[in-house]
């Protein structure tokens, strides 16, 4: 008789504890293996490339993007994915977009300009007319589409007040871990006097210029560890509360990536008490917060002045506008 299936005995006890151990290795093994990065290798799907070849559209030939969105849209490629872009004009992205997610359950485009399409003749997606720097126009979009998506991409006007508009009044519609895509940055980085766009003048953009959508980016990325520099990390942001719902921020050529807290418990995080908070100064904080909110009002007075940006923005955070010290005393 083999050993381990004596009863009662010290052998049999001994293989009843490696069986145990060895099935919770086995269980760890399975939790860990799925908690692993989906790796876009095995995704038995065509990448971004090599499906954009039927569709009309600049986002892989000028501007490389299957280099991020492979990886970056990977896990919503077999899910019924709800999606937004912002900007629509032949409708060859939002084509695009119903091959690569083949399961998706809804897509919308918001068009602005008198040369658009109405429609890309594919089933659940709609396509609606309306100018991302009105928030009229915006809050239509959210109640015909219903928000709740698990991606927005904007590839609109390109003007960095407009993008930073935008984001404000659409990020708090993601859904808990889905990401906010800004596309053509480019515009940040114009410096030439007169520069413009659609129509549109840029002023004040430029590398380390208050009006660019990568500075304030990249200021942001301070905001996700506030709980590390600032004195009260819970009332600490820097143009709204939103700020707290941003998990990671991704840097590309010419995009933005911005990902969302998987819940919103998660927001936190970043606003408890700090378990070496004798190692912050509590006062530098807030000086590079107030300089950032002066070279903010500087790089996008539009969003500021009084007028219909600020009044718009106001009826979502009602202390935006204010300065760090106001938003305190307010409270």
């Amino acid at each position: 008789m083999h050993p381990c299936s004596k009863p009662g005995g010290v052998h049999a006890r001994r293989c009843l504890i490696i069986y145990a151990v060895a099935t919770t290795l086995g269980l760890f093994g399975c939790a860990y293996h799925q908690l692993q990065p989906l790796d876009v290798d095995d995704d038995p799907l065509p990448g971004l490339a090599e499906v954009s070849k039927d569709f009309r559209t600049d986002k892989i030939r000028v501007h490389g993007y299957h280099r991020f969105y492979d990886r970056v849209f990977a896990p919503y490629r077999q899910v019924p994915v709800r999606l937004l872009e912002i900007g629509v004009q032949d409708g060859g992205s939002l084509r695009l977009w119903t091959a690569f997610f083949p399961r998706y359950s809804h897509i919308w485009g918001l068009a602005f300009g008198a040369k658009i399409t109405d429609s890309i003749e594919a089933p659940r997606t709609e396509i609606i007319k309306g100018d991302q720097s009105k928030k009229a126009d915006l809050d239509n979009l959210l109640r015909v589409s219903g928000g709740d998506y698990h991606i927005v991409i904007d590839d609109g006007s390109h003007v960095p007040v407009h993008q930073v508009f935008t984001f404000l009044i659409m990020f708090p519609s993601v859904k808990p871990g889905g990401v906010y895509v800004i596309e053509d940055l480019e515009t940040s980085f114009w410096s030439a006097h007169g520069a413009n766009i659609y129509g549109y003048t840029i002023d004040g953009a430029g590398v380390d210029k208050g009006n660019s959508v990568v500075r304030l980016f990249q200021h942001l990325t301070n905001m996700i560890n506030r709980q590390y520099h600032a004195a009260a990390p819970r009332d600490f942001y820097i143009m709204s509360s939103i700020e707290h719902d941003i998990a990671a921020i991704e840097f590309g050529q010419n995009c933005i990536v911005v990902y969302k807290n998987i819940e919103s418990t998660w927001r936190n995080l970043g606003s408890g008490p700090y378990r070496l908070a004798n190692s912050v100064n509590k006062t530098t904080s807030e000086v590079y917060a107030n300089r950032l909110q002066r070279e903010l009002r500087e790089g996008f007075p539009e969003l500021y002045a009084d007028g219909e940006f600020r009044n718009s923005l106001r009826e979502l955070y009602p202390n935006f506008g204010y300065s760090l010290k106001e938003n305190f005393e307010g409270r």
